[in-house]
């Protein structure tokens, strides 16, 4: 197994690996060759790249503010009317009562 790799290790390092890969591999294939990209040449990710990300965030927060403004009224109306309710029964209550 030792010796195995210190074979491959030689021939790589003797650039026969580099030598069969181009020969079987690049100059064999019957692929459309693409244009190599220059390394090293990418660009910086500005607000433009960006803009979707915020105007989604955008959304959310005012869709959940939306959503609480709503929650608050309707738990006003809820209280309003079960204290309304919890007085009329007292009014009834004492007026029956009384009478």
């Amino acid at each position: 197994m030792i010796q195995n790799n210190m074979s491959i290790l030689q021939l790589r390092e003797q650039g026969t690996i580099a030598k069969l890969r181009k020969k079987w591999w690049d100059e064999k294939s019957q692929c459309i060759k693409k244009a190599k990209k220059a390394t090293g040449s990418t660009t910086r990710l500005g607000l433009k790249n960006m803009a979707g990300v915020f105007i989604i965030l955008l959304g959310g927060v005012l869709c959940a503010l939306v959503l609480i403004i709503i929650e608050i009224k309707c738990k006003r109306v809820v209280d309003y009317l079960t204290r309304s309710q919890v007085c009329y029964d007292l009014y009834r209550a004492c007026f029956y009562i009384s009478t």
